[in-house]
């Protein structure tokens, strides 16, 4: 965020691209004192709507003829740095948008969480993979533990109240891994009904 004005996190549903951007925003928004603005798209099914969407979050007029010119008055002179999550389904109209705000505010920076790249000049893409996850011949503990996966799997287990794993649950650990193909916000559920097994 301090080199590129538009940085746009991808990856697939449940990887965690909201929790990632949300917590990149603040560092950023701490270390610069820069304002933050979250704008969520995942209601919207017009593409129509994403200025007003923007404008309403920000605070601008949303029922102008010149909803754009709305978004740019309220922005103008200011550093401010949007979020703007779920922008897979509207990349059409907010590229146009995201363009024509980066083109007249200098001090706007943008991060956007979507399945897929907007696709327009100057856009910086981090992509979001899932945790590796252990391979089918895993049996112990200890190298199941060697997977991000299978770690967060009992990091967040042991949180709610988990037993301690002993070496034989290894291949069991690595197997709800996979099956749930190393997606963080697959994870946490499944180790909330481990939690809670005697």
């Amino acid at each position: 965020l301090t080199t590129h004005r538009l940085l746009t996190i991808v990856g697939t549903g449940a990887i965690g691209k909201t929790r990632a951007a949300i917590r990149a925003a603040e560092c950023h928004a701490q270390s610069t004192g820069m304002p933050l603005a979250f704008i969520d798209l995942s209601p919207l099914v017009s593409q129509a709507h994403v200025a007003s969407t923007v404008a309403r979050s920000l605070g601008a007029p949303a029922d102008t003829t010149d909803t754009t010119r709305a978004i740019l008055q309220r922005l103008a002179g200011r550093d401010v740095l949007l979020l703007i999550d779920n922008c897979e389904h509207m990349l059409d109209s907010l590229a146009l948008l995201i363009t024509d705000l980066l083109g007249v505010l200098p001090g706007l920076r943008i991060l956007a969480t979507s399945r897929e790249p907007i696709r327009i000049e100057g856009e910086h893409v981090e992509r979001l993979s899932p945790l590796a996850v252990p391979g089918p011949d895993c049996a112990g503990l200890a190298e199941a533990m060697a997977s991000p996966a299978v770690e967060l799997l009992v990091e967040r287990a042991k949180a709610v109240g988990a037993r301690a794993f002993e070496d034989s649950d290894g291949a069991l650990l690595a197997a709800i891994a996979r099956q749930v193909g190393g997606i963080p916000l697959a994870i946490e559920p499944v180790a909330g009904h481990l939690g809670g097994r005697p």
